[in-house]
């Protein structure tokens, strides 16, 4: 299962490596079985499968040559020769990312008009394919590849469904659930954690921590901000000095989180995952003569997103309208900051619960509505088939999250949202001819 030399890492050297099985039993088909109008078929199903990943650029394992690390030849009057550097370190133990997934479900019809689908899975990803930040002082501009941990997943999905015919109208609803835990479980060498993303001149953001979601917030806690200098004073550690001693009133009051009596990054806690509990997502079709209507909706719960829409390394970039709510004197609010050009205390720069959100959302993702013209007007112009519909997409998103989409936000940084441009909500008008 490692790379090949030739380069083609695209492919691998025995199929073997990678085995696969999976078995079913339809209970309803044995002997045993009575036909019934409680469950009318019951399938059990399980499977085991492992699959490799290189999903990363060919020859990772070598370090490669670049230009453009040019130099001058040391004459008093130089020319500028083409030099060549090292872009990356090579790796020479690097290999296959796994992931081996185990899966036992069932598929059910009952009450004749309903189906239920369950699966319970286990997956362990192995040897992760991952940059590795390397200092500056190494001289290299791109960081060199490595298989940095294990991680797994496990978790539930159920669906639902059910379809019923009548004389002149049908209905059909399905409803998808499903509920995932992840976990690092290594990290390389052994250590506990690394940084995971950065935001702006905030620094790092997330980690990759052992026994914690991947890419899970970690930052500094508050409670509360202060509201006059009498409790600035009073903010102090076993020796009496002051736990903040640059603070103002308005600023946020730091949580001395590991009791050394100063704020520090030490004091860095988790505060939050930004991955998903929980997906669900739901289908209705309706036909009732010559119309139909079709709905589609999906959304997501429990994780929470970086609202991180303004830059903080641009000092006169737009705010949005919440920073009205501010801290202006003493009682006005417990929970904003207050707004300054000079921020000793960090309030915006550094990272904490402030800037994160709960990403819940459920949207109404597609609305259709057609009405198919009946068959002896159509056959007169030629046609066999003709159906006109209208339809909209992203017509509804039902969410607290203050961002441009909850949907979008985060993609391969998981749950960071940099002012991700927001998804359209579009209409169509069309028609649907067959001759």
């Amino acid at each position: 299962g490692t790379f090949r030399r030739d380069g083609s890492s695209k492919f691998l050297k025995y199929w073997g490596h990678f085995p696969s099985f999976s078995a079913g039993w339809n209970v309803h088909k044995e002997g045993f079985w009575k036909d019934n109008d409680i469950i009318n078929t019951l399938k059990i199903r399980g499977g085991y499968g492992v699959l490799g990943n290189d999903a990363i650029d060919d020859f990772m394992y070598r370090s490669s040559l670049v230009s453009g690390s040019n130099y001058p030849n040391g004459e008093i009057d130089p020319t500028i020769i083409i030099g060549y550097s090292p872009n990356t370190l090579g790796n020479p133990n690097l290999k296959w990312e796994e992931t081996a997934q185990s899966d036992i479900g069932a598929d059910i019809r009952f009450l004749n008009d309903f189906t239920l689908g369950f699966d319970y899975y286990y997956k362990k990803t192995k040897d992760i394919l991952r940059r590795v930040a390397i200092p500056g002082y190494v001289g290299v501009p791109t960081d060199p590849f490595s298989n940095i941990g294990d991680m797994e997943n496990k978790g539930m999905e159920f669906e639902l469904g059910y379809k019923k015919n009548w004389q002149d109208f049908s209905l059909s609803i399905n409803g998808n659930f499903s509920a995932n835990k992840n976990k690092v479980l290594r990290l390389e060498d052994d250590v506990e954690w690394r940084e995971f993303a950065s935001l702006h001149s905030m620094g790092p953001v997330s980690r990759l921590q052992v026994g914690k979601p991947v890419g899970t917030f970690y930052g500094y806690t508050y409670s509360g901000v202060f509201q006059n200098q009498e409790q600035i004073n009073s903010y102090t550690n076993g020796n009496g000095d002051l736990i903040i001693p640059n603070a103002k009133p308005g600023d946020f009051i730091w949580q001395d989180n590991n009791g050394d009596g100063k704020i520090t990054q030490d004091d860095m806690v988790d505060i939050g995952s930004s991955l998903p509990k929980f997906t669900y997502g739901f289908t209705v079709n309706m036909n009732y003569k010559n119309f139909d209507l079709m709905v589609f909706a999906q959304g997501q719960g429990g994780n929470m997103l970086l609202q991180g829409l303004r830059r903080l390394d641009v000092l006169d970039a737009n705010y949005q309208t919440a920073i009205l709510n501010r801290w202006t004197g003493e009682g006005s609010t417990n929970d904003n900051p207050r707004l300054t050009r000079n921020d000793p205390n960090g309030n915006y720069t550094k990272m904490s619960k402030y800037y994160l959100q709960k990403g819940d959302y459920m949207r109404i993702k597609l609305v259709s509505l057609g009405y198919t013209i009946p068959k002896d007007v159509t056959t007169k112009f030629g046609a066999n088939k003709v159906r006109i519909f209208v339809t909209g997409e992203n017509l509804f998103t039902f969410t607290k999250y203050t961002g441009y989409d909850p949907e979008i936000a985060g993609g391969n940084e998981y749950g960071i949202d940099r002012a991700y441009y927001p998804q359209a909500r579009t209409f169509l008008f069309g028609a649907n001819i067959q001759f």
